[in-house]
């Protein structure tokens, strides 16, 4: 009986928090298959430490804060492998063969081009930001994490966080003025 509880609150965590989990490992990582990976490390590495991770009231943050835990020890090894093997070379083939990695919902080919240009601006922007200013962004836009939740992953005090996101937007707002006027 208690082994079932035990995976029902996995599995209810999962089904809670897993999407934002996924979709922050994805942007942490800047590639889905790499944001898998992580994502799948983050999910083994709760299930091994299950007593610490049941028992913690605050399971989506202490889950982020072991997603960035791992990125970073990984950092190196992803660096080694992007020098070995360039991602726009695949990128470029799978380009070439017509394969969409992003599905498309947009009603016509030039309002994709021009929301596909506009989000990877954006982005550009995001990922020139300094770490400490890039993760508050990247927690609360892409794994919805409540401005506390990101105060105890990144262990540092809620006013902090508050600055550095409204300090992290000015500069967006800088680095993309005038970027979208049409």
């Amino acid at each position: 009986m208690e082994k079932s509880t035990e995976s029902e609150g996995f599995q209810n965590f999962l089904e809670e928090h897993g999407a934002d989990v996924l979709r922050f490992c994805i942007i942490l990582t800047e590639n889905r298959e790499r944001g898998n990976d992580l994502y799948q490390d983050t999910m083994l590495t709760l299930l091994e430490k299950k007593k610490k991770f049941e028992t913690n009231e605050k399971q989506k943050a202490y889950a982020l804060s072991i997603t960035i835990f791992l990125w970073k020890n990984a950092k190196k090894k992803y660096a080694v492998h992007r020098r070995l093997a360039p991602e726009e070379s695949l990128e470029g083939m799978w380009e070439a063969a017509g394969e969409d990695m992003i599905p498309d919902s947009s009603p016509s080919p030039e309002e994709a081009l021009l929301k596909a240009r506009e989000a990877e601006k954006v982005r550009e922007a995001v990922l020139a930001l300094p770490e400490k200013y890039r993760y508050p962004v990247e927690l609360y836009y892409s794994a919805d994490a409540s401005l506390q939740e990101i105060a105890e992953v990144l262990k540092i005090p809620l006013s902090t966080v508050k600055t550095r996101l409204r300090r992290a937007k000015l500069l967006l707002k800088d680095a993309l003025e005038g970027e979208f006027d049409d």
